[in-house]
């Protein structure tokens, strides 16, 4: 079980992690920005992140739960995150937000 502390960031921080993200595998998803809150959108299924800290999030799948990291480029840009034993490439910037602008 992972132990964590709330952590809270901004909305505009949040911004910095929505999109489409690919991997060279079978696993594709989106990470859509709603209402102030990140949502993992995989396999028809939708999932609401928790941040615990820098880059790194949780959510509750079934009974277990679930880690993921994001990693940022040379110029501090989110570009990959880390799911499922898997390394998946941001494909497109914000196109994975719900929100209206």
């Amino acid at each position: 079980m992972y132990t964590y502390a709330p952590y809270e960031l901004a909305d505009e921080q949040l911004s910095e992690y929505a999109g489409r993200y690919e991997s060279n595998e079978w696993l594709n998803t989106v990470i859509a920005k709603r209402d102030g809150q990140l949502y993992l959108e995989v396999d028809g299924l939708v999932y609401p992140l928790l941040p615990v800290a820098k880059d790194s999030f949780i959510f509750r799948r079934r009974d277990s739960i679930v880690w993921i990291d994001f990693f940022r480029d040379r110029e501090g840009e989110v570009a990959r995150m880390s799911y499922a034993l898997r390394q998946l490439t941001k494909a497109s910037v914000n196109n994975g937000s719900s929100e209206q602008q």
